[in-house]
């Protein structure tokens, strides 16, 4: 049987609901709602995944890796074009490092191109790339 999975997007769906027996909860939402959610899923140990409306930072210091620190901001501000709601908002740089943050991210966030999906191999006024992804000019 598959796992029974189920997305909350406010508690107005109720706390029967929460204890009904699902295998997982996501709720997103405010700390105080959120509260209720692991309450009433910890009757029943039922495993919660809450976003509570915070900053999301990410925190980079200078021993850390530095290219995949920059991999993980990049992915971190920009998967989904941004509209992610657990997505990094805030990056908090170590001062010796923060100049080389700076002029690496930007390089990189100068080089991102939206693009566009296009399964068919013609796509007129488009340049098609081999990847299956269509530059938007």
């Amino acid at each position: 049987m598959p796992s029974r999975n189920l997305s909350l997007p406010c508690l107005s769906i109720g706390d029967a609901l929460v204890r009904s027996g699902v295998d997982k909860v996501t709720f997103i939402g405010s700390p105080g709602v959120g509260k209720k959610v692991m309450a009433a899923a910890s009757d029943n140990l039922t495993p919660v995944v809450l976003e509570l409306g915070g900053k999301d930072p990410m925190v980079l210091c200078d021993d850390a890796d530095f290219s995949q620190s920059c991999n993980v901001a990049m992915r971190g501000f920009f998967q989904n074009c941004g509209q992610n709601c657990i997505g990094l908002e805030r990056l908090v740089v170590q001062a010796p490092i923060y100049d080389r943050v700076v002029d690496e991210l930007t390089k990189r966030v100068r080089a991102l191109r939206q693009v566009m999906y296009h399964p068919s191999p013609c796509v007129a006024g488009r340049r098609k790339r081999s990847s299956g992804l269509t530059a938007i000019d």
